[in-house]
């Protein structure tokens, strides 16, 4: 994970204050303050924290982790009109109250004449980083944070033509517009807004959408499967004397992050239904275009209908892109040994996800975990030497959502490794739409869910991947271990609620509720008890101890 970035700032108030009370500015969103000399971290300075660094002085009582705040990094102190910077090799912490890098008996003196003169507190600042992505390490060309590029060939054949083609600006605004709650097509008014608040603002997609007539009527084409390389191939080559492709790769991996072909609705599913996936590692679409290959390809035939009613079309390429980020499908290829798949892979209304087959839905927080969306401080990990733990959960659908990860063993440094994950999931912002389903009870479908997650990779020789994810050929067809389950599935058909509320008890009895044995079953004890407490202002209380 990144390093936090830490800024001290002075604030001239009462040296006895809640922290609450001070001005927060509007730049500080992914800020947290804390005073120095705070010891017992309750947002206030006064003789319950020169107790404690007179225990320390004594030798009766260590300082914990809860009283220092130390770093590598870099800090600034502003003083009046002083800056005073801190080596890289330092450290601060709120009990060196003189930060000369040590804490001693000069420091005692100096929080006893703070709190004896009342002299007004210095605050302790830092700006909290969003996580490196563990989707990174998958086979993936769109960076989940940052910018990232698309490339739209609006395509007909001669045999096959859309019903409905407006002027290239307007598919761009559709597809790459800015957030709009009052559109009709909201949360889906384009695939930039939905990834943007889904992303809290870490991803911001752009793209260009350029019109074209295949050469050939659409049979040709559909001789290479799914991967249409000749129709991709043609398209690029007709445009690369006019379009500078090398702008859509903005990662500058030197590959265009994303291509989608959108083909008439009329060309049928059995050819062009909706799929991505990486560019085919052969035939001409290893040609570089403005030093540029291809990198994922979205190629499918929902259509546009107007320039005010697109949910369908902009849904479905929203799903798409999941992909491009780099996650897999949540519903089940196959199943059961059988060519059927389920569509329902996580099933009730909590398994509705954006990535499984409910594309009107948020992406959850197994999705948001992977591609990076969550900063350092909304990521809570359980920690079983700890004892019991109390956990506040805060709206997932919001730039404040966090969730809380309970590992199985040891955690692998970069989240690829089995685990629970928990948010808590409500109707807001991109969850919106679901409230369009007739069959759901808005008054018992919000709450705790859990997911087990088992994000392991598998390199292939080429590249890697989610080891099981659906289809995989270590999912024994979906009865053993799978990236994504969720809790409570089978107990829920698709109108169910299975989410857990206020007074609910996860524990051995609960379908699900334990971890990967070496056969893939789903089998071993985990040993802990999930108890969900009140529903406050802040989000759920989730408390995890022992059974």
């Amino acid at each position: 994970m990144k390093k936090c970035v830490k800024r001290l700032a002075a604030l001239l108030s009462a040296a006895v204050i809640p922290l609450s009370a001070a001005a927060m500015p509007a730049e500080a969103k992914w800020h947290e303050r804390g005073f120095l000399g705070d010891l017992n971290n309750d947002s206030m300075v006064n003789t319950a924290d020169l107790v404690l660094m007179t225990k320390f002085m004594l030798g009766r009582s260590p300082l914990t982790a809860e009283n220092l705040y130390a770093s590598n990094d870099k800090y600034m102190l502003v003083s009046g009109e002083e800056n005073y910077f801190i080596p890289e090799s330092g450290y601060l912490d709120t009990a060196d109250m003189n930060r000369d890098g040590k804490v001693d008996v000069y420091d005692l003196i100096s929080l006893k004449r703070a709190i004896v003169n009342r002299e007004a507190p210095q605050v302790w600042e830092w700006d909290w980083e969003f996580i490196t992505p563990p989707a990174n390490d998958v086979l993936k060309f769109m960076p989940s944070q940052g910018e990232g590029s698309m490339v739209v060939f609006y395509v007909d054949f001669p045999d096959c033509k859309h019903e409905y083609s407006p002027p290239e600006q307007d598919i761009e605004n559709i597809l790459f517009g800015e957030e709009d709650a009052g559109n009709a097509n909201y949360p889906f008014e384009s695939i930039s807004a939905y990834y943007k608040r889904a992303s809290k603002g870490q991803l911001d997609i752009k793209g260009s959408v350029f019109h074209y007539t295949a050469k050939n009527n659409k049979s040709y084409y559909e001789s290479d499967g799914q991967n249409k390389y000749k129709l991709l191939y043609e398209c690029y080559s007709a445009l690369d004397n006019s379009v500078d492709f090398s702008k859509f790769d903005s990662n500058n991996d030197g590959y265009i992050d994303t291509t989608l072909i959108s083909v008439p609705e009329a060309a049928g599913n059995d050819n062009w239904w909706p799929c991505a996936g990486p560019s085919p590692f052969f035939s001409e679409t290893r040609v570089r275009f403005d030093r540029k290959m291809i990198g994922h390809l979205i190629v499918g035939n929902r259509e546009l209908t107007s320039v005010t009613d697109y949910k369908a079309f902009t849904r479905a390429y929203t799903h798409e892109t999941g992909h491009c980020l780099g996650l897999p499908d949540y519903y089940l290829y196959n199943k059961d040994n059988t060519a059927e798949f389920d569509a329902e892979g996580l099933h009730g209304i909590a398994g509705m996800e954006m990535m499984d087959t409910d594309t009107d839905s948020d992406l959850s927080a197994v999705s948001k975990l992977q591609l990076g969306w969550y900063r350092e401080d909304q990521l809570s990990i359980y920690d079983s030497s700890k004892g019991s733990q109390t956990f506040t959960l805060k709206d997932a659908q919001t730039d404040e959502g966090n969730c809380l990860l309970i590992p199985c063993g040891n955690l692998d440094s970069k989240l690829h490794s089995e685990y629970f994950l928990i948010e808590y999931a409500t109707f807001h912002n991109n969850n919106s739409d679901m409230l369009n389903r007739w069959w759901i009870n808005k008054t018992n479908s919000t709450g705790i869910r859990v997911y087990h997650v088992e994000a392991s990779l598998y390199n292939n020789g080429f590249y890697s991947i989610y080891k099981y994810e659906s289809g995989s050929e270590f999912t024994d067809n979906n009865s053993g271990k799978r990236f994504i389950r969720i809790l409570r599935d089978d107990q829920a058909s698709y109108s169910d609620s299975n989410f857990f509320i206020i007074g609910d008890v996860i524990d051995s009895s609960v379908s699900g509720f334990k971890w990967y044995a070496d056969d893939g079953s789903l089998s071993v004890d985990t040993g802990l008890k999930i108890e969900i407490g009140a529903l406050t202002a802040d989000g759920y209380e989730i408390t995890v101890s022992a059974a």
